[in-house]
């Protein structure tokens, strides 16, 4: 073979691993609105009612009787459907089918991929078997990794939340509860004027679906500006919660900084809370509101950068055009007034 074969057959290798890798990340995103919609048709077929709908970035509600399109994240999952279950006279309500629908869809997806790549020869365009080939790559571990009952660092999986209600009937109640509030937050209702019991407090915080009911309920005592109640729930939360996953760990961390920061600003405790991790979990989530009002809150209290300062509240309120939760940009709002009143007593008192 001569240099120039060789230096040819190197480059068709590199075009390959290109072509590979373009084709990977595209059957990612194609699994990840295929396994969404699973939950969607599954969560319609077993009577429940659509709260929302997202695949990484783009999300979408209804608002004001029309879908609405939003802009939001969460880190771990690349996409997200929320349905609201039926209301029972028994209490119960259908959730195995819609937890695992999502899954069941990405391997009839790859069955209908698998026969196609049988039945589609296009002339001329070689790596379209290629192409069916790494959508069925990629479908199978995305549907088993989610059926398979596996509680990840950040996010418990569709398999492992199956077992959980299954097991556990205060976990059951929490999730339907969680579901109830972000159904209310989608219309626009603060968690302040949503029924009392929607927001019990758990008896023990013994998996993530109760301990998912804390936070619920810190939310609430944010909301009615309960300050010293929510760090009650907050610090217990967090000794006490062996199953509590890192995300709600680090959103809690978040607020009771918060609260530290515009209350007692006690040095030792702040740095407690503001941990390395902590702060790429913060940057991590410049989707959030909240996020973007504690980096305000530590800038105009703690560090009195009135440049940084300036720079988070300019992200919050960009952020709130295209914000998915009406209810809480209302509550947010008034944490940042919160923050500039704490900090026209503190220059008050020097």
């Amino acid at each position: 073979m001569s240099d120039a074969d060789a230096y040819a057959m190197n480059i068709a290798y590199v075009v390959l691993f290109a072509i590979f890798v373009a084709f990977f990340f595209i059957a990612v995103y194609i699994h990840t609105v295929v396994h969404e919609f699973g939950h969607l048709f599954g969560g319609l077929l077993s009577g429940c009612k659509f709260i929302s709908f997202r695949v990484y970035k783009m999300m979408f509600i209804f608002e004001n009787g029309a879908l609405s399109r939003k802009r939001h994240t969460v880190g771990g999952a690349g996409g997200h459907c929320m349905m609201l279950p039926p209301e029972r006279a028994d209490g119960e309500f259908p959730f195995v089918f819609f937890l695992l629908s999502g899954s069941l869809m990405n391997f009839l997806a790859c069955v209908i991929f698998y026969a196609l790549s049988r039945v589609i020869v296009v002339e001329n365009v070689p790596y379209i078997t290629l192409f069916f080939h790494c959508l069925i790559f990629v479908g199978l571990p995305i549907g088993l990794i989610n059926i398979m009952p596996i509680k990840m660092k950040k996010n418990a999986n569709d398999g492992y939340s199956a077992y959980l209600l299954k097991k556990h009937m205060d976990a059951r109640q929490a999730y339907r509860d969680t579901l109830r509030i972000v159904s209310g937050m989608t219309q626009g209702i603060r968690f302040k004027d949503m029924p009392a019991d929607w927001f019990p407090a758990p008896e023990s915080i013994d998996n993530t679906h109760t301990a998912e009911a804390a936070l619920r309920r810190f939310d609430l005592m944010m909301d009615n500006h309960r300050y010293a109640e929510a760090r009650e729930i907050g610090e217990k939360t967090l000794e006490e919660g062996r199953n509590v996953l890192s995300l709600q760990r680090y959103e809690l961390a978040c607020e009771l900084l918060f609260i530290e920061i515009i209350g007692e600003r006690r040095q030792d405790v702040m740095e407690n809370y503001l941990t390395g991790d902590l702060l790429k979990h913060i940057k991590s989530y410049k989707y959030h509101l909240s996020k973007h009002r504690l980096v305000y809150a530590y800038e105009k209290l703690i560090s009195r950068d009135s440049k940084k300062a300036s720079a988070a509240l300019k992200k919050f309120n960009k952020l709130l055009s295209r914000y998915p939760y009406a209810g809480e940009m209302e509550h947010e709002r008034e944490l940042i007034a919160v923050v500039d009143s704490a900090v026209r007593i503190a220059m008050s008192t020097g």
